[in-house]
């Protein structure tokens, strides 16, 4: 997902090919153990909090959905792209 109408936050160091080429990019690549009644997970980036975010890429790996699959749901993996809107100065 991606917010059209903000300027994403830039970084000058970040040479990735593509879309990310020049963007501040926040990985969060972590699994989560869930209790028997949670559903999903919520995340929220703290150093997004005042401006809100840029983009957004959430992926599902056919590793994750295993792992998913054979523990039952009680651990999920997350693998996001953050990326913040630039700040006014």
């Amino acid at each position: 997902m991606v917010n059209k109408n903000g300027v994403a936050e830039p970084d000058p160091t970040n040479t990735e090919l593509g879309f990310y080429n020049g963007k501040q990019v926040t990985v969060v690549d972590t699994v989560v153990p869930l209790s028997a009644l949670q559903n999903g997970v919520t995340y929220i980036d703290p150093s997004c909090a005042e401006g809100g975010f840029h983009s957004v890429e959430y992926r599902i790996r056919f590793g994750d959905m295993l792992r998913n699959t054979f523990t039952a749901g009680k651990r999920r993996a997350i693998r996001v792209k953050l990326v913040c809107i630039k700040s006014v100065n």
